[in-house]
């Protein structure tokens, strides 16, 4: 390890007992036995440390903005010896790269893959891409973009991709996406206009455009896009520079329910 980064390898192992107790109402129905599994593995980050310090991106605040590279892999092994019911690998690799274009531009592309494997192939999966960048034209305004998307293969029950309000297209329901494959993006232009507005909280304002959505393999294609202007409310001695948003805009797309003109109140969209 230096100044300049660092390189971990290590070891992990995990032991796990699940034990189930029923009500009394429900002594009927059969009970899953209890069970005893471990599982081992070995890791290795490989990280560059390299920040930019900037105000008034995500939040009113000063804040790093990480700019460095990283390389991440482990292999984990769980045998059936170890109270599974067949020998299972997994793999998972996962990394990231950014900069500064003119020393304007910051962008950052991040990847990461990982796959459970038995005798019989792959048994589930997930791949997972995003790729931000944002420009500061004058000292209090921003304009960031942030595109995701991603694949599943046979995921845990809930664990789908789920998008809508936080994740995906604001002002869009919680869980209006679900499914196997994903794909949003948003860009979203920032004016951090007062730092303590009546002493109270910083203000500011945004204009944003989101479009995406998640959906099963043997679906057609789900998507939906808003548009609108916000209001944005943080504070410049915050530990974490973020903001809260109040959101109005108009829904438009295929898969749009309801009425078009919606408000949504929520956590403002993080660039990295």
């Amino acid at each position: 390890a230096s100044s300049e980064g660092y390189l971990r390898v290590g070891v992990r192992a995990v032991l796990r007992n699940d034990r189930f107790l029923f009500e009394a109402d429900s002594a009927a129905r059969a009970s899953p036995p209890d069970s005893f599994r471990a599982w081992a593995g070995v890791f290795a980050e490989l990280r560059e440390e390299r920040f930019a310090v900037r105000e008034y991106l995500n939040g009113f605040s000063e804040e790093d903005v990480d700019l460095g590279r990283r390389l991440n892999v482990s292999v984990n092994l769980a045998p059936d010896a170890f109270g599974y019911e067949r020998d299972g690998v997994g793999l998972r690799l996962g990394g990231s790269v950014a900069g500064r274009l003119g020393g304007g531009v910051m962008w950052r592309l991040a990847a990461a893959a990982n796959g459970l494997f038995n005798a019989g192939g792959l048994d589930s999966g997930r791949v997972v891409a995003v790729a931000g960048a944002a420009v500061q034209p004058t000292e209090r305004q921003a304009l960031i973009v942030r595109i995701e998307g991603g694949l599943l293969d046979d995921p845990a029950p809930s664990g789908e991709f789920d998008l809508g309000f936080e994740v995906g297209p604001r002002l869009f329901d919680p869980h209006s996406f679900v499914g196997t494959r994903a794909a949003w993006g948003t860009a979203e232009y920032r004016w951090f206009a007062w730092d303590d507005l009546l002493d109270l909280a910083g203000v500011g304002f945004a204009a944003f455009l989101d479009y995406g959505g998640a959906w099963f393999g043997d679906q057609d294609v789900r998507t939906g896009g808003n548009v609108g202007l916000g209001l944005r409310l943080g504070a410049t001695r915050a530990s974490v520079a973020r903001t809260t948003r109040i959101d109005v805009g108009y829904r438009f797309g295929p898969d749009v329910t309801g009425d078009r003109w919606a408000v949504s109140i929520g956590s403002a969209v993080q660039l990295f």
